[in-house]
């Protein structure tokens, strides 16, 4: 988890590095539209002043001077700048009133901008050119909310999967005996956390009545099942096993370990 948190962690700070370089790279642009459209109006030596920042969105660069300004030049130097994000419109405003006197709206693939009225030159006065690009911040941050909650859900995830997996394992190798729980894989019983070891022998035998609780189990079919492999079976040895059982058992009333005489034994389960 700790290791979860430090990557978030950087990923924010990675997302917002990225978003303070490209504004950086927005404001470059913006200031080199600026010192052509200078330039292109013969002025050599005025200096081209800090942008301001109206909003997330809209930018505005003003000139010391008053400044003519030729459309055609506007247009062409708008559509130069590959490193603006893409669509958004470039508005030329009087200084006074702040109306827009010339408009063009640049679209992402330059098909469908909108360039009107080329080829007519503005007179030289005092204006201003605000740039206004297309909302992303939004959208920028549902994406990485998404993304963000996507890495958190894949571990959650992962980790359901594993709970789900262990509980599986464990239903498979643990039995329900009363109120114990029949750990066959390492062989004990568990009883309110505490644990009851029991011989390799002693589970065997109790994994045979767990699988048929209430039944009369024949002393013989449990003799074949535990001493069968080792070929020699002593008659009293089951007898010895099942007295221990009982003693490792009593702990619970709700179940008796009982000798049915003739026939086996059963496990009673109430």
């Amino acid at each position: 988890m700790k290791m979860l948190t430090s990557f978030l962690l950087l990923l924010i700070l990675g997302c917002a590095e990225t978003d303070s370089f490209n504004t950086s790279k927005t404001e470059v642009s913006l200031r080199l539209i600026g010192h052509r459209l200078l330039l292109a109006a013969g002025d050599t030596s005025s200096r081209v002043p800090p942008l301001k920042k109206v909003s997330r969105d809209i930018y505005e660069l003003r000139f010391d001077n008053q400044i003519s300004i030729n459309p055609d030049t506007l247009v062409a130097l708008s559509e130069s700048q590959h490193e603006l994000e893409r669509p958004f419109v470039v508005k030329v405003k009087s200084c006074l009133a702040e109306d827009i006197v010339y408009a063009i709206a640049i679209d992402e693939s330059g098909q469908k901008s909108i360039i009107p009225c080329k080829g007519r030159l503005l007179p030289k006065d005092c204006y201003f050119v605000e740039f206004e690009f297309q909302p992303k911040e939004k959208a920028s941050w549902i994406g990485n909310f998404y993304f963000i909650l996507g890495l958190l859900g894949f571990p959650i995830f992962l980790f359901l999967i594993c709970l789900l997996r262990r509980k599986n394992k464990t239903s498979e190798t643990h039995i329900r005996i009363g109120n114990f729980l029949f750990d066959q894989k390492n062989d004990r019983l568990i009883l309110a956390r505490q644990y009851i070891e029991l011989t390799n022998k002693e589970a065997q035998i109790l994994s045979i009545f767990a699988e048929a609780p209430n039944q009369i189990i024949d002393r013989n079919i449990i003799q074949k099942a535990v001493w069968e492999d080792e070929g020699v079976i002593v008659g009293r040895s089951l007898d010895v096993y099942i007295s221990k059982l009982r003693k490792k058992l009593s702990p619970d009333t709700s179940i008796s370990l009982t000798n049915v005489h003739g026939k086996g034994y059963k496990l009673l389960v109430k």
